[in-house]
């Protein structure tokens, strides 16, 4: 299939005889690639040597991207992947140990990106190729499907951290995985595995490692080629229920961390990082 590139694409797609869509090129962060597959976008993560931990760039280029993918008519579904061998780390820790770090009036760190997710009016669909924790492992839940490959590990480790969630996960997760199992793993930051968090609900299905995208953009596919105004009204409907939970999940969020980063219990968990 035609392949627009908006920076270096790892996924080898398939052929399409049709007339390949003109190339463009937009320059969001050199760790987040962006490429069209026909009227599939493909967001990466693609700062494998630290695992794709996000750092504020990526953020800002991952907000930027479902932005464009918002508003691109050429563009009727998205697909969310990492590089390597994590889809992401979470917020990098050195980072979020750096002074000014800290949320400044809720505008930096994940906030933007958390908010455009769950505000996206197109289908959405996560691609786990890997470890997936805290903001990696948040991020699938707000995806309208997710699919995991057989190594993908997921974990939620914020009380560690000192914290106490983000991206309203004390809203999306119960929702996904019922409140118990939620409770469990917000608590005890325990690792599933990839069989676990399909079991659970976490993930929809899981495929073979090398099989991961060329399934996922089967399925992202067979969605783009509906009528974009039926599947972003199903979309819509699908969540309207739930909005305003979630919204809410999300602004309590924001309070405790307003409060908790940059505390003593986070400084310390950033320090421990630091020194390991």
């Amino acid at each position: 299939m035609a392949c627009r590139r908006r920076h270096r694409s790892r996924h080898h797609l398939r052929p399409d005889r049709r007339t390949p869509h003109p190339m463009t090129t937009k320059t969001h962060s050199t760790d987040v690639e962006v490429a069209d597959d026909g009227a599939v976008r493909i967001v990466t993560l693609n700062r494998s040597h630290r695992l794709n931990a996000m750092t504020q760039a990526m953020f800002d280029s991952v907000t930027a991207a479902l932005v464009d993918a918002s508003l691109d008519p050429d563009v009727s579904c998205v697909v969310m992947t990492g590089s390597g061998r994590a889809f992401s780390a979470g917020w990098d820790m050195a980072e979020m140990g750096q002074p000014g770090s800290p949320l400044d009036g809720r505008r930096h760190g994940p906030v933007p990106c958390i908010e455009e997710l769950l505000g996206f009016p197109k289908p959405l669909l996560c691609a786990v190729n890997g470890i997936a924790v805290g903001f990696g492992a948040t991020t699938p839940l707000h995806a309208d499907l997710t699919i995991a490959s057989e190594e993908a590990r997921f974990r939620f480790p914020f009380a560690e951290l000192g914290l106490a969630g983000e991206s309203a996960v004390s809203a999306t997760l119960p929702l996904r995985i019922g409140y118990q199992q939620a409770a469990r793993l917000l608590l005890t930051g325990a690792w599933i595995d990839a069989s676990e968090a399909a079991e659970l609900g976490l993930v929809w299905k899981v495929t073979k490692s090398d099989d991961l995208m060329a399934h996922t953009l089967e399925i992202a596919h067979r969605i783009a080629a509906l009528p974009i105004e039926a599947t972003s009204a199903t979309k819509k409907l699908l969540l309207a229920s739930r909005t305003d939970l979630v919204r809410g999940a999300l602004a309590r969020e924001m309070e405790c961390y307003d409060r908790l980063l940059g505390g003593p219990a986070n400084l310390a968990a950033i320090d421990r990082f630091l020194q390991a």
